[in-house]
């Protein structure tokens, strides 16, 4: 190894360090913060020695990675004349490094120090004390990661990150993240007066070299680099602060702006479990409102701006930061560092982890911008596009449905891969939630923080509707309901006016009849469909209702004949076109059966065409497969899309169905389920958004296909109807 360190020879531009680019160019997609490297080929300098620049440095920040052995000692000589003087004297400074805890410096027993304070790591040697309060601080019992002593230095043989700058007079050490030393030696004369009362003839040298300051320890240093600065440059105004315009389009969820902070970002709490989205929305507003204040707490404490960043100080008691918005497709540009070795961290989107942030280098080496809480889909980086420990690295993320495409540093490292709900495995990502910077108990710095909201297909509000039968009420009270929750659209159980029954309504007064006519003649509700029950149905297991559902069962057929004559006399009284009906399983593995299910069906379509009216199947009680073969047995036959069903008696994939069905839709229910993991039993229904039908995807599916009629909401379980009717109301139309 020889004792020069390589030369910073490339041009660097250091004018205009603050770099606000233009709104109306191009987003660069990687940051350029001009450090050039100082380490010799293999990346590694030794300490036992005085190696030096081959240039002398005025204004300056350096960024390098060392360890120490037991009892290790070393220092930076800052702007010192050259390597045969003593750098703490002659030069400008020496800043310390040393193995704070070791036996020589510290009594662990005794817990008292052998030095006097401006001896420590990251000391301005003899002048300058450095902070040594890491005592019982660090989150998830990672104070043992330290060598002792109160000390920000980690335990000997393990890697540190430090980050010096030296601008004029002043000089800033950051060790592991932690600003532990800022001094102005502009205060002294350097004739005896500093604390140590050693005179300092260098104290006020402009430029010099960089020594590393060799005390007989076998001291390693990689991965050194510099960046010089203006003669003009202003501590806390300088780079690697780059401050870029917010890209047209996006809001800037953090710029560099102190206010950005409570403005813009709530915190995150795990007490109660509150991290977890599923408790946080089923909570009341007054329990969530009692939680925030106890995150928002955790936020002022232990997130600050400093230095124009938005710093996450990994102390304990400290937790993730949260947008105040919630998101559901969204695009985002961020730019992130981690500050210590085997750092970790990662971005939250809709409140499920996790775009994973972590060393790439020195730990797992695998990429950062993984999916990395995936189980079924990929969760590793495609490649490692990862800056060094301590150097700025950029996210581009991309979410759309439960897709995310990230590139990081301009390299696509995940392609529109499947994010997963790490809460519930059993259930898609949530339909829109916060996005968060996550804590993982290491310091973080995160900066220009830019998000916008991705268009999303809606529908027309009107072409939404909701059936009559979801309210559990009265026809009347369902008028009242529908007002409020401003939907006129409405497919209707004729019922309570053929044959009253427990799911579809109890029997209904002519006078309501009247009523019915009333509202649909005066516009007041938007007539979309009708829909007729049949006798019988058993909907007790999955075989009780194959075997009395629709129009299967022979016993039943001469009633449900009658109901089909009067519910298309009905539908053409109040001037509608189609009906609704479940005609129950189709079954080809017998013929007879099969053949007399077709015939039934045609029977019904003539029997409706009659009164010009057309029939509609409800689906999901067979494969898409199955159901346009019969299709094409029956024509003048449509579908009513139900793609929850198709998920309750596990048939396929609504959105895969749609492709194959499109042609006889004619009507969609809006609804929602989870897949089943008991073979044999029906999966469950879930409020519109939050099921595995896809809802955005499935729209767009639908529309893509020419789809042009309604959408209908119907909720058939869960307590709090009226309340899931409006959320998927909302969800249809913005």
């Amino acid at each position: 190894m020889r004792n020069v360190l390589l030369a910073a020879v490339a041009s660097v531009a250091i004018a205009g360090c603050i770099c606000v680019e233009s709104a109306e160019t191009a987003y660069p997609s990687f940051v350029d913060e001009g450090f050039v490297s100082l380490s010799d080929g293999n990346g590694m300098v030794y300490g036992n020695g005085n190696p030096i620049t081959e240039k002398e440095y005025g204004n300056f920040i350096l960024r390098l990675e060392f360890q120490l052995p037991a009892n290790g000692n070393s220092g930076l000589g800052i702007r010192t004349p050259d390597s045969r003087v003593d750098a703490a004297y002659h030069g400008m400074c020496e800043i310390q490094i040393l193995d704070d805890g070791g036996s020589r410096y510290y009594d662990k027993e005794k817990k008292a120090d052998k030095l006097s304070p401006c001896q420590y790591a990251g000391a301005i040697y003899g002048i300058v004390p450095p902070r040594r309060d890491n005592f019982d601080r660090q989150i998830w019992g990672k104070d043992k990661n330290f060598t002792g002593g109160g000390s920000y230095v980690r335990k000997p043989g393990m890697w540190n990150f430090a980050e010096v700058k030296v601008i004029g007079s002043e000089i800033e050490f950051y060790l592991n993240g932690y600003l532990i030393t800022k001094g102005d030696v502009s205060q002294w004369k350097g004739d005896g007066d500093t604390p140590d009362r050693r005179k300092h003839p260098g104290l006020h040298r402009k430029r010099g070299f960089i020594t590393f300051c060799g005390h007989g320890s076998d001291v390693k240093f990689r991965n050194v680099r510099i960046k010089e600065l203006p003669d003009d440059a202003k501590m806390g105004y300088v780079c690697p602060k780059q401050r870029m315009a917010c890209p047209k389009g996006f809001t800037a969820y953090f710029d560099g702006d102190e206010s950005d902070l409570p403005e813009f970002w709530k915190g995150v709490t795990t007490e109660q479990k509150f991290d977890n989205p599923l408790v946080r929305q089923a909570a009341t507003g007054e329990k969530r409102t009692e939680m925030q204040k106890i995150a928002d707490k955790g936020r002022d404490e232990h997130w600050h701006v400093r230095n124009g960043n938005l710093y996450f100080d990994g102390y304990r008691g400290g937790y993730s930061l949260a947008t105040k918005d919630d998101y559901e497709d969204f695009e985002m540009w961020a730019d992130w560092r981690i500050m210590s070795i085997t750092g970790d961290s990662g971005l939250y989107l809709r409140g499920s982890p996790q775009v994973q942030i972590w060393d790439a280098h020195n730990q797992w080496h695998i990429g950062s911008g993984g999916l990395y809480n995936n189980k079924k889909n990929p969760s590793q980086a495609l490649k490692i596009a990862d800056r060094q420990v301590g150097d700025w690295n950029r996210f581009h993320v991309i979410m759309r449905g439960d897709k995310v495409t990230v590139w990081l540093n301009g390299e696509l490292v995940v392609d529109n891969v499947t994010l997963e709900n790490y809460w519930d495995r059993n259930r898609p990502i949530f339909f829109k939630e916060q996005i968060e910077l996550q804590c993982h108990g290491d310091p973080t710095e995160w900066r220009n923080i830019f998000i916008r909201k991705l268009p999303v297909q809606t529908v027309p509000a009107d072409r939404v509707g909701v059936c009559s039968w979801s309210w559990r009420k009265s026809l009347v009270d369902v008028a009242a309901a529908m007002d409020k929750a401003g939907v006129k659209g409405i497919h209707l159980a004729l019922g309570p006016f053929i044959a009253p029954d427990e799911r579809h309504g109890a029997a209904e007064s002519k006078e309501t009849w009247e009523f019915v006519k009333s509202q649909v003649k005066s516009g007041k509700w938007k007539l979309m469909s009708t829909m007729v029950g049949t006798i019988g149905e058993d909907y007790s297991t999955l075989e009780t209702i194959r075997k009395t559902g629709g129009i299967v069962p022979d016993a039943t057929w001469e009633g449900n004949k009658k109901i089909v004559t009067e519910g298309a006399k009905l539908t053409k009284e109040l001037g509608c076109k189609y009906m609704s009906l479940h005609a129950g399983f189709l079954d080809e593995s017998d013929p007879k059966a099969f053949a007399t299910y077709v015939e039934r069906v045609s029977w019904m379509r003539d029997e409706a065409k009659k009164y010009g009216v057309t029939i509609l199947l409800e689906s999901g009680q067979e494969t898409a497969e199955d159901l346009v073969k019969f299709l094409e047995k029956v024509p003048g036959v449509y579908v009513n899309f139900d793609p929850a069903n198709m998920i309750l008696y596990g048939k396929g994939e609504p959105r895969e169905a749609v492709k194959l069905l499109a042609p006889w839709i004619r009507q969609v229910h809006v609804k929602d389920a989870l897949f089943t993991k008991k073979p044999g039993t029906w999966g469950t229904e879930v409020p519109w958004g939050d099921g595995a039908v896809g809802a955005r995807a499935f729209i767009t599916e639908l529309e893509k296909a020419g789809y042009k009629g309604n959408y209908v909401i119907e909720r058939e379980g869960g307590n709090n109807r009226a309340a899931e009717i409006g959320l998927a109301a909302e969800r249809l139309t913005k």
